[in-house]
């Protein structure tokens, strides 16, 4: 079926870079894989570094972009975590260390989905639906961004319109507009149109269109070094924009794919978290990730 997604690579990333500190022997090294981290290469010292870095660079306080990452650890009471974990979390993500009583799944559920909502500042209201009474820690991250656009849409444009799904497929939308000079980049590789799109602060968004019926060949080919090359070949033309005025979520449970990328391991019995405590043998019941995006006149919020 056909719907809309929306998901942090970052926030999904930060949270397993977490989990491999306390992760040991074919475990570390299947999470290290799933990241597609070739260690051979990289250094995993370099990668909890990397992490601490790109944190720090993106909560830099900025007068027009807000943004705000950070991380938690809930630890049952009655449970206690290795002081060497405890110490690179904090060392390197910053985390904040919460006891919690999973005995009480209700209890628990509402101290982790208030401090979510709160440090989301309220997008992201309920993160956990259930809880089992077997759960003896969870690792979060968060990722909340407000930014405003450098050239705010007029809503007195914004109007409604037809915003075509596929070659036969419509849906009614509020359509803000806009002429202007804009960034933009007909790809001759891949088949798509590129817009660059600034916010206030040096950020920018960046909208890709693909051809009728070509977007699963785009998706195939996104990569860092496409995004790069976008970035580097768009030119500024003179144009009128027409942007969807649109809100979206997405809550994923991320067990399948996971496993499907070779991680299948933490979920099992042969788990191996030795490097968290000593107290109980742990493995990975579940892993939930949830994510909005809002995009109006003003500019961008999104949390995940």
């Amino acid at each position: 079926t056909q719907k809309n997604l929306v998901f942090s690579p970052v926030s999904i990333t930060t949270a397993f870079s977490m989990l491999s500190l306390g992760a040991k022997s074919e475990t570390h090294q299947n999470i290290l894989e799933g990241l597609r981290l070739n260690q051979t290469e990289v250094p995993e010292k370099d990668l909890h570094e990397a992490m601490e870095h790109l944190q720090q660079l993106l909560n830099k306080p900025k007068s027009d972009l807000q943004v705000n990452i950070g991380n938690a650890v809930f630890v049952d009471n009655e449970m206690n975590i290795l002081e060497s974990f405890a110490h690179d979390l904090q060392h390197y993500y910053h985390a904040e260390a919460i006891t919690a009583n999973f005995n009480n799944p209700e209890d628990a559920k509402k101290q982790i989905n208030d401090f979510v909502k709160n440090k989301t500042k309220g997008k992201i209201d309920e993160l956990i639906t259930n809880l089992s009474n077997e759960v003896k820690l969870l690792l979060l991250n968060y990722i909340f961004l407000d930014a405003q656009w450098e050239t705010p849409f007029n809503p007195h444009m914004t109007h409604s319109s037809q915003f075509f799904i596929d070659e036969n497929s419509t849906v009614e939308v509020k359509m803000m507009s806009r002429t202007d000079s804009f960034k933009v980049y007909e790809d001759e590789i891949l088949p798509c149109k590129v817009l660059s799109l600034p916010y206030k602060n040096n950020a920018n968004m960046l909208l890709i269109l693909p051809k009728a019926g070509k977007m699963h060949k785009v998706e195939e080919a996104l990569s860092v070094e496409t995004v790069k090359r976008w970035q580097n070949s768009t030119k500024e033309r003179f144009m009128e924009l027409h942007l969807p005025k649109f809100s979206i979520s997405s809550s994923l449970n991320l067990k399948e794919i996971l496993t499907d990328i070779g991680m299948g391991i933490i979920f099992s019995d042969k788990a191996d978290f030795s490097g968290i405590t000593k107290d109980f043998p742990l493995k990975v019941s579940k892993v939930v990730h949830k994510a909005v995006l809002d995009v109006d006149e003003k500019g961008t919020k999104a949390a995940a």
